[in-house]
């Protein structure tokens, strides 16, 4: 993957993981090919009910989700995801991500749009940065909630996992 979004990536930090919500078959094949040599744990939801219970078992970093579900959109998972600890962040998919959709997306507390057909260095460029963010975001809410004595790395240090580990839920 020697692009230019893989060079700010680093082999020696934490795994972390993501949750890709679609039915769509051939988008889960894209981020297996994607993401198989990554050190993330990818879960898979088909649909919002789904992804609400797997939220609630597993802690994700990044929501990858179709704008239009088969029993919701991308705004009710936003919402879901609110309500867990360390609120993962939103990025939506879409065949029509055109200049509106972006612009709801980010108003409404989205993260980024990928359009359709994926590209696979702005889906690595887009979820690193997603995961950088979301890092970040979570160093700053447990640092705040510290005493001033309680050493903790600089988020200026954080570097996404260098590696996604694969697994189908």
């Amino acid at each position: 993957m020697g692009n230019a979004a893989d060079s700010s990536i680093r082999a020696d930090t934490e795994p972390s993981a993501a949750l890709l919500v679609t039915e769509n078959s051939e988008d889960i094949k894209f981020f297996q090919r994607t993401f198989r040599s990554w050190k993330w744990q990818i879960h898979t939801a088909r649909n919002c009910r789904d992804a609400g219970v797997l939220l609630r078992r597993e802690p994700v970093a990044v929501i990858i989700t179709e704008a239009h579900l088969t029993d919701g959109c991308w705004k009710d998972l936003r919402d879901r995801a609110d309500l867990v600890p360390d609120s993962p962040l939103v990025i939506v998919t879409s065949l029509n991500a055109d200049d509106q959709l972006w612009a709801e997306v980010l108003n409404e507390g989205g993260y980024d749009v990928l359009a359709k057909p994926f590209e696979q260095s702005e889906v690595i460029r887009v979820v690193s940065l997603a995961w950088l963010h979301w890092r970040h975001k979570h160093q700053e809410i447990h640092r705040s909630a510290t005493s001033s004595s309680d050493t903790r790395t600089p988020a200026t240090d954080i570097t996404p996992p260098a590696r996604l580990r694969w697994t189908g839920r």
